[in-house]
């Protein structure tokens, strides 16, 4: 991403939904599960958001996106138009090691410990309600679906409400529970199918597709086993999609060895747009190591969740950023443009003030290490690592 460039902020409506969105009731009071929705024909097409739903993007306790962050979320769905998850609600899904992260209605964050199923739940309700908020066509696949999940849920469609659009979301994550094996190879086969359809409408048009695969676990075959031959089928399926317009993310819902250097270890095997990114407290925690200054706040995770990627945040959780590069990141996270920032090279007091100023207008976001809100930005810590205004990092 040009951290200088005006973003473009868009909202999607289809251009020919094929009554493929099933109206639904609220949980409370559901209807008879519907059939498998079929995907509608044709790809989104972009037009404006208004500044209203921009402006609530940072304003709205639920999402308290930084105003830099609201600006990527309109050249995020600029580029990629249309999201497909994958959501894993296999048997290992059931182990208690996740975290929920919840927003009160005052703003205030808690972490509470659960397991990795209601974990993703969470993760999973927060984006089917980002879709509907901003009309990002989104659909939900259930690794193993049954009666009530159908083959695809829809969010973000025009015409859909927020009672029926979350209602079918509640419904099927409530209903649905960790139980089966993690065939991920039956699902990439099929979303390969579902671009290969748009392909020539999203190469002309400059688009890709963003395709996050949640899970905790190694793919497996039909009876639960995650055999070497297995893994190495997985890989090959992946390699079907090399070549088409799309960008992979793989969210990880678990810190287990053997399952994170798998796919850490994806990306020198396919020819694919690729990115692995743990839940938010792993990522937290590595970005403290590197770049302690920096409060990695959920809304920032959830971008990247969300699809949105820039090697900056790559960098974060690496190694220290240097000076120009610290620059530039606090320009896209203020939303503003990085020429106009103090050199922090050539005047470093200043640039302190310049962020300063800019991080008293956020709101404070949750932070892993301390465990309370605080501001995005350290300014001690900022001092301590730059402070002698060099350009290079202090040890």
């Amino acid at each position: 991403m040009d951290f200088n460039a005006s973003p473009i902020i868009a909202q999607a409506v289809l251009v020919d939904d094929s009554n493929a969105v099933q109206k639904v009731h609220a949980p409370s009071a559901p209807h008879p599960p519907p059939p498998p929705a079929n995907r509608p024909k044709g790809f989104p097409e972009i037009h404006d958001i208004s500044q209203q739903s921009l402006s609530d993007l940072y304003s709205s306790t639920i999402h308290s996106y930084t105003p830099g962050l609201a600006k990527a979320v309109g050249t995020t769905l600029q580029s990629f138009p249309l999201r497909i998850w994958v959501i894993d609600n296999s048997g290992s899904m059931a182990a208690g090691d996740g975290n929920r992260i919840v927003t009160t209605s005052s703003g205030q964050t808690k972490v509470i410990p659960c397991t990795r199923w209601e974990e993703i739940h969470e993760c999973v309700t927060y984006h089917a309600r980002l879709a509907h908020d901003i009309q990002a066509p989104t659909e939900f696949r259930m690794l193993n679906p049954n009666s009530v999940s159908g083959e695809i849920m829809h969010m973000g469609l025009e015409g859909v409400n927020f009672q029926e659009g979350m209602g079918k979301v509640y419904q099927v994550m409530n209903q649905m529970g960790p139980g089966g094996v993690t065939p991920l190879s039956r699902h990439i086969h099929a979303i390969k199918l579902e671009i290969e359809s748009m392909r020539t409408a999203l190469e002309q048009a400059g688009k890709k597709v963003c395709v996050v695969l949640a899970t905790d676990g190694l793919p497996s075959d039909n009876t639960g086993y995650s055999t070497q031959g297995v893994l190495d089928q997985f890989v090959r399926d992946l390699r079907t999609l090399e070549g088409l317009p799309i960008w992979v993310v793989v969210r990880l819902c678990t810190d287990e060895d053997n399952v994170t250097e798998f796919y850490n270890e994806l990306d020198s095997q396919v020819e694919l747009s690729l990115e692995v990114i743990d839940d938010f407290m792993g990522e937290a925690k590595e970005v403290y190591e590197h770049n302690p200054w920096l409060n990695y706040g959920l809304p920032l995770h959830r971008m990247r969740e969300w699809g949105f990627s820039d090697k900056l945040l790559d960098l974060l959780d690496e190694r220290p950023l240097f000076a120009t590069e610290v620059k530039n990141f606090m320009a896209f996270l203020f939303g503003l443009n990085a020429w106009d920032a103090p050199d922090p090279s050539v005047d470093w007091k200043q640039f302190v003030k310049w962020v300063d100023g800019n991080q008293k207008k956020l709101r404070p976001t949750y932070n892993v290490i301390s465990k309370t809100n605080k501001p995005w930005i350290d300014i001690k810590k900022l001092n301590a690592k730059y402070g002698d205004g060099s350009g290079c990092t202090v040890s």
